[in-house]
């Protein structure tokens, strides 16, 4: 885990330093579906926090994010979603577009 960790690191470092800070949330993002996978909820919550900070309108991460606090069993505050990405969306069946991510941060 630790050479998985310092390759994701390195990898975001470098999407940072290309000027591409969407691709190294996504690196983060999935550094935090890894971890919450591995049983290490802390470090899911901490990585899906990170990449958030990096881009946070931007939906592919928000949607990774959402599945790793899901999967981590988050219980804090739902993130606050940029308004664009969550109107309307009550009215769209469970895993259409948006409705995944509200139905993953939900599912526990």
């Amino acid at each position: 885990m630790t050479a998985a960790r310092e390759l994701t690191k390195r990898a975001a470092e470098a999407a940072i330093t290309a000027d591409s800070k969407e691709n190294a949330a996504i690196w983060w993002e999935n550094a935090a579906l890894r971890e919450a996978a591995s049983g290490d909820a802390s470090q899911g919550v901490q990585d899906a926090a990170d990449g958030l900070k990096l881009a946070p309108e931007s939906q592919g991460v928000g949607v990774e994010a959402a599945l790793a606090f899901a999967m981590a069993s988050e219980t804090a505050e739902p993130y606050p979603w940029p308004k664009t990405w969550t109107s309307g969306i009550r009215s769209i069946p469970r895993c259409s577009h948006f409705g995944c991510l509200l139905f993953a941060h939900n599912w526990r």
